[in-house]
């Protein structure tokens, strides 16, 4: 007994044998076809590329533009950081010899005060004898 898919295999092999194959005629005018379809795909990539080289190079000129742009914004930042950074330092220089001098000045004060106190005539000390 034979299957139902076996069946349908043994069809579909017979079918296929008994085609009529291409003659050379029809392969002549396939391959005609498909030259010249072939010619059509090669000129429009062709095209595409001239195309995307042109936008390459116009690229390449833009890059070019903003690489030296940015070399000069790069520059005007580098040195405004540099007196800035010149400026807090000068400032911070300023303000350490500014706390120093008041340090100075505390100090001086409070020797002031103590020499004073040492060198003022200390009052006479009465006692009171029997009340």
């Amino acid at each position: 007994m034979v299957r139902y898919p076996t069946i349908f295999l043994l069809l579909v092999m017979a079918a296929s044998l008994t085609a009529q194959k291409p003659g050379p005629d029809e392969r002549l005018a396939r391959i005609e076809e498909n030259t010249i379809s072939l010619k059509e795909s090669s000129k429009k990539t062709d095209e595409r590329i001239e195309a995307m080289q042109t936008t390459l190079r116009g690229l390449q000129d833009r890059v070019i533009t903003v690489d030296s742009q940015n070399k000069i914004i790069i520059g005007i930042a580098l040195a405004a950081f540099t007196i800035g950074l010149s400026f807090l330092i000068w400032l911070w220089r300023k303000f350490e010899t500014s706390l120093q001098q008041n340090f100075k000045d505390q100090d001086r004060l409070m020797l002031e005060k103590i020499y004073q106190k040492i060198s003022a005539p200390s009052a006479p000390t009465t006692t009171a004898k029997g009340a």
